[in-house]
């Protein structure tokens, strides 16, 4: 993730950063400058799921709270607020806020389930309640959730559902994973959700 090894030379680094300074010059498109924001909160992410690094989870939260200034599109907002949730139940597991606040996420969601026609959506905010019941130790919550995010599951997030339901002692719930095929390291992290923004959104 964030690697520029096999892109054509374009004449400049089309960088997470480049791309957040450029929109940041052109006052039309001030919706835009939340991508580069959230994609730079996965890569801090990415980051954490390998180093379990503090600091990487306080400049992701920074950035995903900055994305919510700019978001406008439901995509964006649902990332902002998903890593938010995610990275703050990590930094305040025990603070008894972080389960009304993933409550209240759960409740606009199911407020929404008519106007997801995107069944990658379901399963990516599905999975972010998950993750975030399962560092909380809720896990017949987040069991909850992960039950409601079998019948998107395909293909590669296969491994992540299966991870999950282990770590959330579900392992009857399992999708059988023979076919799946190559995974990277997107498929297979639990400790967030991956929630990638292309540069042509």
């Amino acid at each position: 993730y964030d690697s520029s090894s096999d892109l054509p030379d374009l004449g400049f680094n089309p960088s997470f950063e480049y791309v957040y300074k450029e929109l940041s010059n052109i006052e039309s498109f001030r919706h835009e400058m939340a991508y580069p924001l959230l994609d730079m909160a996965a890569l801090k992410m990415f980051k954490f799921s390998k180093c379990d690094e503090k600091n990487c989870l306080i400049e992701a939260k920074s950035l995903y709270s900055e994305a919510q200034l700019y978001a406008k599109s439901f995509y964006a907002k649902n990332i902002a607020e998903m890593g938010l949730l995610v990275v703050n139940s990590y930094l305040y597991s025990k603070d008894k806020a972080i389960k009304r606040y993933r409550t209240n996420l759960f409740d606009k969601y199911q407020k929404q389930l008519a106007s997801i026609n995107d069944f990658r959506v379901h399963r990516k905010i599905l999975f972010s309640l998950a993750t975030s019941a399962l560092i909380t130790g809720d896990y017949d919550e987040g069991a909850g959730y992960l039950r409601l995010s079998k019948k998107h599951v395909f293909e590669k997030e296969i491994l992540r559902y299966n991870k999950l339901c282990d770590e959330l002692n579900i392992g009857n719930e399992k999708i059988a994973s023979d076919s799946i095929g190559d995974t990277t390291e997107y498929h297979g992290t639990i400790k967030f959700v991956p929630w990638l923004i292309s540069f042509g959104h």
